[in-house]
């Protein structure tokens, strides 16, 4: 198949660097003139963020999946998300790794909150956990609270602090910003524990109370967060 060697639907004049060299690019790796034709015939507006359609029409990507906030610490009581539970997303992720408390025998625990960022109001009343964990590979309870000021989500089993105890969890948020549904979420976690037994743990949490939330807080229970890597994701609905 013969290719394309009129380059002048890419630029007419030297002033058009862009055009040539990316004609030049599509002409050295094999594109045909019919395709050459197809791409500059195509309407929208191409960039890092569009994609371009059947249609021949750039758009723009639609993410599902969007990353809101990172937090990395040492040494700190507590790690905050303030004001980022808005109505953009229906359901969020939080994932923790390479968590560790300052001290052993400690669980990461979560707090909701309302209210603007510098003055949220956190909720420590009403939560209901239910958490089993694989340990030696026998199955047992590990939590079951009810009416309680906060939610495990992690270092279940009594998460230690030894230079290899790391652990790591993934929670699900639904219902967070609902003024007619319970805030719930699903917990996976895993980790070692303080006397160095690998432990994995899968359960759930509730808030009863209704109101739309906006905020997350994770801390250690009577402890600090040795250090980790925290970062909450929302997730478009649809």
């Amino acid at each position: 198949m013969s290719r394309s060697r009129d380059l002048s639907n890419f630029g007419s004049t030297t002033a058009d660097v862009t055009d040539l060299n990316y004609a030049k690019t599509l002409y050295d790796t094999g594109v045909t003139g019919a395709e050459f034709d197809q791409l500059d015939t195509t309407s929208g507006t191409p960039g890092s963020g569009n994609f371009l359609r059947g249609d021949k029409t750039w758009s723009a990507t639609s993410e599902q999946l969007v990353h809101l906030e990172t937090n990395t610490v040492t040494g700190t009581a507590s790690v905050t998300f303030e004001e980022k539970l808005t109505d953009t997303y229906l359901t969020y992720m939080l994932i923790g790794n390479a968590v560790k408390p300052d001290t052993d025998n400690r669980r990461i625990d979560l707090l909701l909150g309302v209210g603007s960022a510098g003055s949220v109001t956190w909720r420590t009343a009403d939560y209901y956990t239910y958490v089993q964990k694989v340990e030696g590979s026998s199955w047992g309870s590990v939590i079951d609270e009810a009416a309680q000021a906060s939610a495990p989500i992690g270092g279940f089993g009594n998460q230690g602090n030894a230079t290899n105890e790391f652990s790591c969890f993934q929670t699900y948020i639904f219902n967070a910003r609902s003024t007619g549904a319970r805030t719930m979420g699903t917990i996976s976690a895993s980790g070692f524990k303080y006397d160095a037994n690998f432990i994995y743990s899968t359960g759930g949490f509730m808030n009863t109370t209704v109101e739309a939330h906006t905020s997350i807080k994770l801390s250690f229970s009577s402890s600090a967060v040795g250090q980790g890597i925290f970062s909450l994701y929302g997730i478009k609905n649809g």
